[in-house]
């Protein structure tokens, strides 16, 4: 299975035994408007194919260090619409070539500055409707 859209659902809680038979080959992962409120650090342990992942429309208040350490397909990650107050720069891939990177209404006001150090392909990047002061 490379495709996997859980958009619409009422999940509240996942890890990473739930990917487990399929993420060898999981591609896109599509966990939109459901009613996550945090995602497992090792969620994503072991899925290096996937390189679209859709988070949007949730719950979601922190993103742990290390989340996406390991994604160094990923392409495209869209986490707007949750409650996400700050991101640790150690949450993002690397080494990347995360190009899209959608955080957008979100209650973000502050911008960590290495957050985006060593993003060098990232092509798309949306911080609209946050609470960004600094």
């Amino acid at each position: 299975l490379g495709w996997l859209n859980l958009d619409h659902n009422q999940i509240v809680t996942l890890t990473k035994q739930h990917f487990a038979p399929i993420r060898d080959n999981l591609r896109v992962l599509k966990l939109g408007d459901n009613l996550l409120e945090s995602v497992d650090a090792s969620m994503f342990d072991g899925q290096e194919k996937l390189n679209d992942l859709k988070l949007n429309n949730n719950k979601i208040t922190h993103l742990p260090r290390g989340l996406f350490k390991n994604l160094s397909n990923m392409h495209s990650v869209d986490l707007s619409h949750n409650e996400i107050e700050s991101i640790d720069p150690d949450c993002l891939p690397y080494p990347t070539i995360l190009r899209n990177l959608c955080i957008s209404h979100n209650k973000i006001s502050k911008i960590h500055p290495d957050l985006f150090k060593h993003q060098s392909a990232l092509y798309h990047l949306n911080l609209s409707n946050n609470q960004i002061k600094e």
